[in-house]
């Protein structure tokens, strides 16, 4: 039995989720779809990508492309201006976080 661990790199709708499947396995990552509706898709709330992994350090050099997460954003910020982007869990905002994030779009003005 194959003992590889699969963990959750995104969480998206059906329709994103098979767009970063494709990328992914394109680039010879092997992906796995879970909590998918089969029957009708379109109805899915949100569609687990599951790797490998050992598969994590090349899959996050892919996902740190912005093009390929939404190429609207992307067009939306083509002038040249640099963006950093924070996710936070509103439950709990890290200060440190914050603060590194404001430090990082201070050094790219």
């Amino acid at each position: 039995m194959d003992k590889t661990r699969l963990i959750t790199i995104a969480i998206h709708t059906y329709d994103r989720a098979i767009r970063l499947r494709t990328i992914l396995e394109s680039e010879g990552i092997p992906v796995t779809l879970h909590n998918v509706n089969l029957d009708n898709p379109e109805v899915s709330a949100g569609v687990r990508l599951r790797i490998a992994e050992e598969d994590l350090p090349r899959a996050l050099r892919l996902l740190e492309s912005i093009q390929i997460i939404s190429p609207e954003i992307s067009e939306q910020y083509s002038s040249g201006q640099p963006t950093v982007l924070l996710p936070v869990n509103l439950a709990y905002i890290n200060e440190n976080a914050v603060l590194t994030a404001f430090s990082i779009a201070a050094l790219h003005n």
